[in-house]
């Protein structure tokens, strides 16, 4: 079973149009030079004390290590978030009350660099599609019942591509009008930041626009900064919480045929991942590691076979943490790679 889920919507595609800013260009050289490859090795291994689980959208982690996973029981709408700590030796179950989970469609989740937990989803509150509301949910670390529900002040016909959340429950969402919506309005983005009561602060793009620069694969990140960090095709986009860009980071994709779909921030160093369907409709991930603020080449990798394709952690400390079976089938087990 592959645990990767490249999705439309929220795992495949984001758009956001921003005002002008100038762009991050230091380093610009080092960017055009080819990259070589590093291959990531197994150090250590860790066995699940659990069975094999199912998890669908790209597991999260926190600046200790601990994993997230959206599981996954028969149907992509359950809004329940998995903890794993990062000696796997405890966990704990982030849920909606039992009434409201009902009626909640879930859409994409956010971990804190703290560890705190978020939701989005959706709740139809009449019979027209245009009775359909953006919520996010927050839960408490020690038991992972819920602790709060804001509406976001969307509009209509809108469908999430991501959304996280920064210091003071700033929320960033950004999505595309469906197919349902006024003609005008079909396929356009829209993005912008809410207050912790749901209310607008700051629309960011221009007029549903689409800037060609940040189509991305769903990928949003909150930093140690507080700030946001936002993966398009060839370049990352770092703004505050009041909406103003503080940087552009651009990137040159050292394969073509992969796409960026994730990215991950550890004491100054950002893992961009980079993933294309291989043999057997195998994805197989890359990862560009650069600096976070003068987007300097820090070292591009490839997880050898041993390693699998499912990404965990990424940490300056101690590398990356992957996920894979154990030979029997029955149990994962956690692998570790230092980076080199």
């Amino acid at each position: 079973m592959a645990h990767i889920c490249l999705r439309a919507g929220l795992a495949t595609c984001l758009v956001l149009t921003f005002f002008t800013v100038g762009s991050v260009h230091a380093q610009n050289e080092n960017q055009q030079a080819a990259t070589i490859a590093t291959t990531l090795e197994e150090s250590s291994a860790t066995k699940l004390a659990i069975p094999r689980f199912g998890f669908s959208d790209e597991p999260q982690c926190d600046d200790q290590g601990d994993v997230f996973f959206h599981l996954y029981s028969g149907s992509y709408r359950i809004s329940t978030i998995f903890e794993l700590t990062a000696d796997a030796d405890k966990s704990l179950l982030y849920r909606l009350p039992v009434d409201l989970a009902r009626e909640v469609g879930f859409e994409s989740f956010a971990v804190s660099p703290s560890g705190e937990v978020y939701v989005l989803g959706q709740i139809r509150e009449g019979t027209q599609d245009s009775d359909v509301h953006e919520y996010v949910f927050s839960f408490s670390d020690s038991d992972g019942s819920m602790t709060s529900k804001v509406r976001l002040e969307t509009p209509h016909y809108i469908l999430a591509d991501a959304f996280t959340v920064l210091q003071g429950g700033v929320i960033l969402f950004s999505g595309h009008f469906v197919k349902e919506a006024p003609e005008e309005l079909r396929g356009k983005r829209y993005a912008a930041l809410f207050d912790a009561s749901g209310r607008v602060n700051k629309v960011l793009d221009t007029q549903g626009k689409v800037d060609e620069r940040l189509l991305v694969g769903g990928a949003a990140t909150r930093g140690r900064d507080g700030y946001a960090y936002l993966l398009g095709n060839s370049e990352v986009t770092v703004f505050s919480p009041t909406g103003e860009i503080a940087r552009r980071i651009p990137f040159q994709n050292p394969d073509p045929n992969a796409i960026p779909t994730s990215i991950k921030l550890s004491e100054g160093l950002m893992s961009i991942t980079l993933s294309k369907v291989g043999k057997d409709h195998w994805i197989e991930p890359r990862y560009l590691v650069m600096d976070a603020f003068t987007g300097s080449i820090y070292a591009y990798y490839v997880p050898s076979k041993d390693l699998g394709n499912q990404t965990l952690c990424f940490s300056r400390k101690t590398g990356y943490t992957f996920l894979k079976p154990t030979d029997d089938g029955n149990y994962e087990e956690i692998l570790r790679a230092p980076l080199r």
